[in-house]
């Protein structure tokens, strides 16, 4: 068994494991003493429109994890995120990993692909793990699908295979590499955020919540939205991984304003299309006034949708402006040089 802490190594290579730990606490040292909570949020803020719960939630969550990197005693606190397409709770992490992945490893799986151990399929949780992510943190997004309810040939629910491995994990049991099972190690360190949009959930939520409209205030309807853990458990997830779950955030489905907001941000994909077609004095907005933008986005309903749907529309728009002439317009052609020259009343061949 090879276990991070007592792993075998050469001389060598235990002494560049040694420098490269001795830099890293330093770093994270740094981290810890200049930053907090709040400035992770801050950062966020620049990137991430709305959602000030997520926010604050997933900074609560990155800066306790590297206090888990220097305080290896401190326990694991998963997290579970849960909310409508398109309302940031993957990008969230994307925008986390970018911002801070040089402090702290973060790995995004899709669960869709995850198949339980012993059964074929594309991934098992194992492929996603490795020595280095001790301290990491692994985001499970679609972690819905995975939860739902499935049954094998057998009458065998795969769905709590899949579930009592992740428990497996978080309780820092011994993990097996399936593809090579000589290959076993524990990850102390590791946390977990579980991803889903448990639309069927939502969906009985709304209908419930339209039949109380005019009995009810807008922020109790707002409240009777929410995912709760009794709905979770009906819904599939195990009540041992719901309990060892520190948190459940709530997203909201982006609002009008929002979207207009992330369309015109210069960190979002369409400010970075923006910034790149303007460089080629091409003007990426000439067709997207905020009136025909808030078109855009009324029709793509983005209550199902999400948000990227009318991001797509919009780069669709901006790139039809590239369509014709690429990022170089056409320069008025010069005449082509004479290949003679005329000197003296002689003709020369001009090379």
């Amino acid at each position: 068994m090879v276990n991070l802490d007592e792993a075998e190594f050469s001389p060598e290579a235990r002494q560049m494991l040694k420098k490269d730990i001795e830099e890293r606490k330093k770093i994270i040292d740094h981290f810890l003493i200049t930053q907090n909570p709040k400035s992770i949020e801050k950062e966020l803020n620049k990137y991430i429109i709305g959602q000030p719960l997520l926010k604050r939630r997933v900074a609560d969550f990155v800066y306790y994890q590297v206090m888990r990197c220097k305080h290896r005693e401190l326990p694991a606190r998963p997290l579970l995120i849960c909310g409508p397409s398109g309302s940031g709770k993957t990008e969230i992490w994307r925008t986390v990993k970018k911002l801070y992945g040089n402090i702290i490893r973060i790995t995004i799986c899709d669960a869709t692909k995850i198949s339980s151990e012993g059964w074929s399929g594309n991934y098992k949780i194992s492929d996603y793990l490795n020595p280095s992510m001790n301290n990491g943190i692994l985001v499970v997004d679609e972690f819905d699908k995975l939860a739902k309810p499935r049954f094998n040939s057998q009458g065998e629910n795969v769905s709590v295979n899949l579930q009592s491995e992740f428990l497996k994990m978080i309780e820092h049991d011994t993990v097996v590499n399936q593809r090579n099972p000589s290959v076993q190690y524990t990850l102390r360190g590791l946390s977990t955020v579980f991803i889903g949009a448990f639309e069927s959930i939502r969906v009985k939520k709304d209908a419930d919540t339209a039949q109380k409209i005019g009995f009810v205030s807008q922020e109790e309807q707002q409240r009777s939205r929410e995912i709760t853990e009794e709905d979770l458990r009906e819904y599939g997830v195990l009540n041992e991984l719901l309990g060892r779950i520190s948190a459940i955030c709530n997203t909201n489905p982006i609002a009008e304003e929002d979207c207009l907001k992330i369309i015109h941000n210069s960190n979002s994909r369409i400010g970075t299309v923006s910034k790149v077609l303007s460089q080629y004095s091409i003007d990426p907005w000439k067709d997207l006034s905020d009136s025909s933008i808030l078109e855009i986005i009324r029709s793509a309903d983005i209550d199902k949708m999400g948000v990227r749907s009318v991001l797509t529309k919009i780069e669709n728009i901006m790139m039809d402006s590239v369509y014709n002439v690429g990022l170089y317009k056409p320069q008025e052609q010069s005449p082509k040089p004479s290949l003679y020259k005329y000197r003296n009343n002689s003709c020369r061949m001009f090379i």
